[in-house]
């Protein structure tokens, strides 16, 4: 039997033990079909379901109690497998690997782009085909999830397994789009942590949302009212606070 965690099973359980490692058992076994209880110590219910399944397996089970060599632990329930150092045959002892899988990035935060895209909305980043949610300091807030499997050919597969970091691209956007402007550059004024943009000589507080090729993208902080802004602003042009 398999079972899916975030840290790998260390002990055989009997009766009234608790802990992670009895959580996570749980967890698997309710998800396979069998009707438990779904917290709590071990108890007879939760032994008898397990060693019902190694019965209909025809494997050895050990009475009042849970033997960790029966069981399969995985990091996560979908991984590839990037190489098999068992070969056809061999035994297979308690903690014996059955398969390697490809070392996988499970934490991760934004180095750039980020700067005042969170005011603009929730953002999210994706990342070799999936979305994840950025919280306003960069990070992706989702533990548990993978973030990308790395190829084990790849040198920043060994940079990961052995503890280090690694650079990795993707797209950041925001998760409702929003109503922007195009200006060109020159119509902007910045003062500090301010900017705007002015029409007919009349200041209006902007926040600069991003540039290409010479044309900026700004949203108003009021009520959108521009229709044209100034190409040129005033000599002495200053902005309201924002």
């Amino acid at each position: 039997m398999t079972v899916v965690s975030a840290s790998p099973l260390w002990r055989d359980l009997h009766l009234g033990d608790v802990g992670g490692d009895v959580d996570d058992l749980r967890r698997s076994l309710r998800e396979a079909g069998d009707n438990i209880a779904a917290s709590g110590p071990v108890d007879s219910s939760m032994v008898d379901a397990f060693n019902e399944r190694l019965r209909a397996a025809a494997e050895r089970e050990v009475p009042g109690s849970i033997d960790r060599s029966s069981l399969v632990w995985l990091k996560s329930s979908a991984s590839r497998v990037s190489h098999c150092p068992m070969s056809l045959g061999a035994s297979v002892l308690a903690d014996d690997a059955l398969a390697g899988v490809a070392p996988s990035v499970s934490r991760a935060s934004i180095a750039e782009g980020m700067e005042g895209r969170a005011a603009l909305g929730a953002v999210v980043v994706e990342l070799s085909g999936d979305s994840f949610a950025v919280s306003s300091d960069g990070s992706l807030p989702e533990p548990g999830r993978t973030v990308v499997e790395l190829p084990d050919s790849n040198d920043s597969a060994e940079n990961v397994e052995s503890g280090g970091t690694v650079n990795l691209q993707g797209t950041l956007r925001l998760e409702k789009s929003i109503q922007v402007l195009v200006v060109p550059p020159s119509s902007l004024v910045t003062v500090g942590d301010s900017s705007c943009v002015f029409n007919a000589g009349v200041a209006n507080p902007v926040t600069i949302v991003g540039s290409e090729l010479g044309k900026t993208f700004i949203k108003e902080l009021n009520s959108p009212t521009l229709t044209a802004v100034d190409l040129i602003p005033p000599d002495d042009a200053k902005c309201p606070s924002n």
